[in-house]
């Protein structure tokens, strides 16, 4: 299947559920209120995480004016309480490190809720299940009701099909452009574990020519030399792609995001602890390096290293680096919109945003 969400992996989600697998991007839900009113107990379910209120009456047994039916209309009430929801939604403590992940709500029609999920790195992390609605009509009156609407922005449901133990791979969950390369992997780890490795970012050199034509210590991948005369990209050398969603499984897990954008979901992995230094029956996860320009003296292009940012800072000490006369190390930015470079301009900043990702259940 080719699943055309995003150009980067890593901005979904995913869920495991018994009628099958279900993929996401920006999700969002919309819970349509009516006939709210003085007394009614509203509690909304959010993947098993419960957020209660009482209309008219507060957290601590008091009496809140604009709810209480005094001088209040319906609609007055209804609005001031679904605002008041959304604030205990977003700002409640209940939400923050659990399966719900962190949770933000607003009102913005006095009749609605909208919920939607914090964004970490950019991304989402925490896939929303459908949001459960219970309401206690305490008023005695007409019933109020609450209907869900899915306003997500891209959601899949691959029916009766369970996507873990490797059941979605990189030959079947696709990410490419004109050119039919697979830019990223979206992947789960076998059961039983092993190696699960991410794609890396491509390097792109700018209409000025100064790099080299391979990564020096990187499999020699290929640099591409840009033909673009749009701005601010014309003159920039710059990375794109690689941005990878890779999750652990029951078993030991190898994960390697490689280069770029990386997001992974560690597991429970191994019961015993490796002996210092060693690896062996031990969950392993590596989110991968930067790309730097190293120019050396002489040469009339850069080349260019795949480091970490102490090899960076240390290039005398590094195998790779020993014996060269260097005159400057400089990160190559990363590129996610087509518009703009991300990361700074020194060895100190951060040029990929690496999660990684342990989750409560």
């Amino acid at each position: 299947m080719s699943l055309g969400l995003d150009a980067y992996a890593e901005d979904l989600v995913v869920s495991f559920q018994a009628d099958g697998t279900r993929l996401a991007e920006d999700q969002s839900y919309t819970i349509t209120f009516a006939n709210l009113t003085t007394q009614d107990r509203v509690t909304v379910n959010v993947n098993g995480v419960l957020y209660t209120l009482q209309v008219g009456i507060n957290l601590d047994g008091n009496i809140i004016a604009n709810e209480d039916g005094v001088g209040d209309t319906q609609v007055g009430i209804q609005t001031a309480f679904l605002t008041r929801l959304a604030d205990f939604i977003t700002n409640s403590f209940t939400d923050d490190d659990t399966v719900a992940g962190k949770v933000l709500a607003a009102s913005p029609t006095g009749t609605t809720l909208v919920l939607t999920q914090r964004a970490y790195n950019g991304e989402e992390t925490v896939f929303m299940r459908t949001p459960v609605t219970t309401i206690e009509n305490l008023s005695g009156g007409q019933s109020a009701t609450a209907t869900v609407t899915n306003n997500s922005q891209h959601q899949v449901l691959l029916f009766n099909f369970d996507g873990r133990d490797n059941k979605l791979n990189e030959t079947n969950v696709l990410f490419w452009g004109q050119e039919h390369v697979q830019r990223a992997n979206f992947e789960t780890s076998k059961t039983a574990g092993g190696a699960l490795a991410g794609t890396d970012a491509l390097v792109i050199d700018g209409r000025v020519d100064d790099l080299a034509a391979n990564i020096t210590n990187y499999n020699a991948a290929a640099i591409a030399d840009n033909q673009a005369t749009n701005f601010p990209l014309e003159f920039l050398n710059f990375t794109i792609h690689g941005d990878d969603f890779l999750l652990g499984g029951t078993g030991v897990d190898q994960i390697t995001g490689g280069t770029g954008d990386d997001r992974v979901v560690g597991s429970a992995g191994s019961a015993t602890a490796p002996a210092i230094g060693t690896t062996s029956g031990a969950e392993l996860a590596d989110g991968g390096k930067n790309v730097y320009a190293v120019q050396v003296l002489g040469e009339a292009k850069a080349r260019v290293y795949v480091l970490n940012k102490w090899e960076a800072r240390n290039p005398t000490l590094v195998a790779d680096l020993t014996g060269l006369t260097i005159s400057s190390i400089v990160p190559i930015r990363d590129n996610e919109t087509g518009l703009a470079l991300s990361g700074g301009t020194t060895i100190a900043d951060t040029m990929f945003d690496v999660t990684l990702q342990f989750e409560q259940e």
